[in-house]
């Protein structure tokens, strides 16, 4: 997941754990051993400002992991973090096996029907329930397609498209502003 221009999320800051400033969080990379050494991130809050931060620990808890920053040492301070984005710089990603790719790659690639020739740019991409949901925004908005190789024809992640066949009405269906 991007947080922001070269930022990437690794987890997601849910609350407050106990009253001495640590953080629970939701895990965000397929990779959590990367724990082990990421010292240094940034907090992305949804208004997109960037906090600087060093983790001090990291440690699984579950499903979740609990973190220790550097300054947070209490639960009021601790709180303030909540909803927050825990992210490192794109460079600092884990490499993925040949054929994957992280979903930001996909974020400004062209998508073009089959049919229809050029569709728009992907704008985000989402984890969905069952696979991933692409946004494609044009000049007539925005609309979601689903991430299923039905739909999916051919993905170039270093070309920067990708090739769908979208059934008749998909994009109307799901167009948004």
């Amino acid at each position: 997941m991007t947080g922001s221009d070269g930022l990437v999320a690794i987890a997601r800051v849910l609350g407050p754990h106990g009253l001495d400033g640590r953080l629970k969080a939701e895990v965000l990379t397929e990779f959590p051993c990367r724990f082990l050494w990421t010292q240094t991130a940034v907090l992305l809050d949804g208004a997109g400002k960037r906090t600087p931060c060093v983790v001090q620990e990291a440690r699984p808890h579950g499903r979740l992991l609990m973190l220790r920053l550097q300054g947070v040492g209490n639960r009021s301070q601790a709180a303030r973090y909540v909803g927050c984005l825990l992210c490192v710089p794109e460079e600092e990603t884990m490499p993925l096996p040949s054929g994957r790719f992280y979903p930001h790659q996909l974020v400004g690639a062209r998508v073009e029907d089959i049919r229809r020739g050029t569709l728009g740019q992907v704008s985000a991409v989402w984890d969905g329930p069952a696979h991933p949901i692409i946004e494609v925004r044009s000049d007539q908005g925005t609309f979601l397609i689903p991430g299923v190789r039905e739909m999916v024809r051919r993905l170039d992640v270093a070309g920067r498209r990708l090739l769908v066949e979208l059934p008749q009405g998909l994009e109307e269906a799901t167009r948004g502003g």
